[in-house]
């Protein structure tokens, strides 16, 4: 009987030791798989932001400079970035597909939502005032 009970706490510390090992794997290897929100990470991306993206900035449309350049040069190049400046305006019109509420059970009870509703209004709008457009893109 002894000899049994020495043995039944033998395999209840083991028991016991084999649970503790398994809970802190657990808890230490999930650890290393939290992801934390985006604006808390150092994420820089890979390819930086354009800033002559439309290709209309005079400083890439007018020659450089030399370094040993004169005040003649100088000038004449003032002037051709001046004359390179753009003077239209573009005019981008991003246009978001309608959002619905999709709670209804019909066809009836699901309709846009008031601020996509305040948008097909805006874009009715435009088409009304009949603004050219030079190109349409539509994507998919």
């Amino acid at each position: 009987m002894v000899v049994y009970k020495h043995m039944l706490n033998i395999a209840k510390g083991i028991g016991t030791a084999t649970a503790t090992g398994i809970l802190g794997y657990a808890v230490w290897s999930r650890e290393g798989t939290v992801l934390n929100a985006s604006w808390t990470t150092n994420f820089e991306p890979s390819v930086r932001w354009e800033h002559n993206w439309d290709r209309r900035d005079p400083e890439s449309l007018v020659k450089p400079l030399k370094s040993n350049s004169s005040e003649k040069e100088t000038k004449n190049r003032e002037n051709e970035l001046e004359k390179q400046r753009p003077t239209a305006t573009r005019h981008l019109l991003l246009i978001r597909h309608g959002q619905y509420n999709l709670d209804g059970k019909e066809d009836s009870e699901r309709y846009l939502t008031k601020l996509d509703a305040l948008r097909y209004r805006s874009g009715k709008e435009a088409v009304l005032q009949e603004a050219s457009m030079d190109k349409l893109l539509l994507c998919n």
